[in-house]
C-alpha cells in the first residue's frame, strides 16, 4: 500500500517538479527549458496528469481498499481532475497518516515520520 502511496505521489508531483525544475518562472534560455517549448512541457504535463487520474481512479475502485480510506482517494482523484495541488499535497498526507496508523509500531513510526516530510 505505501509503495502505491509514492508512486501516486511521484505521479501527481511529477509535472509540478517538472515545470518547477523547468524554471517555470524564468525568462532566460539557458536553464533546463532551453530544449522544449512551454506547449511541448504542457502536453507532456497533460499526458502525466491523466495517468496519475487513472492510476487514481484504478485504486479508488479496488475492493480491496479499506472504506476509511475510500473518501481520502476520492479526494485526491477530485484534486487530480482539477489540478489542485495544494488539496493534493494535503490530501496525500491524509492518506499517508491513515496508512501509517495501520502498521505495526516499528514501521508505524517510520511512516509517520515520512508523513510529516509530504
Amino acid at each position: 500500500m505505501m509503495r502505491r502511496l509514492c508512486v501516486l505521489l511521484v505521479c501527481a508531483l511529477g509535472p509540478m517538479a517538472l515545470v518547477s525544475g523547468c524554471g517555470g518562472g524564468s525568462h532566460t534560455n539557458t536553464g533546463p527549458t532551453s530544449g522544449l517549448s512551454l506547449k511541448t512541457i504542457k502536453q507532456l504535463n497533460k499526458v502525466d496528469t491523466q495517468k496519475t487520474l487513472a492510476e487514481c481512479e484504478q485504486n479508488l475502485n479496488n475492493p480491496g481498499l479499506p472504506a476509511n480510506q475510500k473518501p481520502l482517494i476520492a479526494t485526491e482523484c477530485q484534486y487530480i481532475r482539477t489540478g489542485n495541488n495544494a488539496g493534493l499535497q494535503a490530501v496525500d498526507k491524509q492518506i499517508c497518516e491513515v496508512q501509517a496508523a495501520a502498521q505495526p509500531e516499528p514501521q508505524r513510526t517510520t511512516l509517520r515520520a515520512q508523513c510529516k516530510q509530504l
